[in-house]
């Protein structure tokens, strides 16, 4: 199986690539897009620009809708099973011309989170002759919403490899925080051994020196491999770009939280004056004020739609002394409460 590391952020995107595989997936058991997109600012025209960049809160409704129309509690392996290698766009390219498993998952481990995103991470370990790689949500996601997410990535990275026809390292264990659901029996089909439910970590682990680590792909093209690799970088640089300072400061403004910085340490941070800092924020349409609140709506939306964290603890991670600001802030960005918000797209 191939497995990301990249560390998260709370302001990750999904690339279209990944709702237009869904919208393939749905149709192909019978949903119209409209359905899977419903409620949701994204539409079938705005996938096609490959610069769209589709937000967590519309993720997420895009997710709850598939879950809802299909009532289908194992949906995500049932999607896994509709991959194609060019859902994967040049990645896939790149790993099909990759010479053999371990730089396969390296160059997955770079470059997946143009498909995945990066809500859930994965920490690397060795211990004795076993390989683990443990997948770590970036924040406390809601168990129905890490459970999706982690047969997601089973069933994508199990028919991918299966579509590349070649062997990935065995599975010796498996285990995830959630209880065994009632479709426990495909996980047992798909990974061959007995997975542990309601444990304390999500951990996958395989014998380090497993010979399906190193041999040669039939299909290992290097040629081919460095122009995907080109492509990639240059997708990941696009992606990554900031030409202009606002955004550059709403990272710094993340980073930071739930220590608020001063308008004068952020100049100071990007070798301005205040004045001259405010000029270049307010030559952009916008200011210090405007940014830190746009970072904590974007943050407070995405902990309400994928943890279960009290509204007492989003306040303090965004900063805020008093929860009651938070609140009225929340009703001013989005016309509705905090409890609105995150029953509406719990559906």
């Amino acid at each position: 199986m191939l497995l990301t590391s990249r560390p998260a952020s709370a302001l990750q995107s999904i690339r279209p690539a990944k709702i237009k595989f869904y919208l393939r997936g749905m149709r192909e058991m019978g949903f119209a897009p409209g359905e899977v997109l419903r409620g949701s600012s994204v539409n079938e025209r705005s996938l096609q620009d490959r610069f769209t960049l589709i937000q967590i809160p519309d993720y997420i409704r895009i997710v709850s809708n598939m879950m809802e129309i299909s009532q289908d509690p194992s949906l995500a392996f049932k999607l896994g099973g509709y991959l194609e290698l060019g859902d994967l766009g040049v990645l896939g390219g790149a790993i099909y011309a990759s010479q053999n498993f371990k730089q396969g998952m390296e160059i997955w481990q770079n470059y997946n989170r143009l498909f995945f995103g990066d809500l859930i991470a994965v920490r690397q370990f060795r211990h004795s002759n076993m390989q683990y790689y443990e997948f770590v949500p970036q924040v406390p996601l809601r168990p129905h919403l890490l459970q999706f997410f982690m047969e997601e990535k089973i069933a994508v990275e199990t028919t991918f490899a299966r579509k590349l026809n070649y062997s990935s390292p065995e599975t010796q264990y498996f285990s995830v925080t959630y209880p065994r659901p009632e479709h426990g029996n495909l996980y047992d089909e798909i990974l061959q051994l007995e997975v542990e439910f309601g444990a304390k970590r999500n951990l996958i682990g395989s014998h380090y020196r497993d010979p399906n680590y190193f041999r040669r792909f039939e299909s290992a093209n290097e040629e081919l491999l460095e122009v995907c690799l080109e492509c990639l970088k240059e997708i990941t640089n696009i992606a990554d770009s900031h030409d202009t300072l606002s955004p550059r400061v709403k990272q710094l403004l993340l980073n930071s939280l739930p220590n608020v910085p001063a308008l004068s340490s952020l100049a100071v941070a990007f070798r301005m004056s205040t004045r001259t800092f405010g000029r270049h924020l307010a030559m952009e349409q916008t200011s210090y004020k405007l940014l830190l609140a746009e970072v904590r709506e974007e943050l407070a939306t995405n902990y309400l739609l994928t943890t279960t964290m009290s509204a007492d603890r989003i306040a303090l991670q965004l900063g805020y002394k008093d929860t009651g600001n938070l609140r009225k802030a929340f009703k001013q960005w989005t016309g509705s409460t905090m409890k609105q918000f995150r029953e509406n797209y719990s559906r």
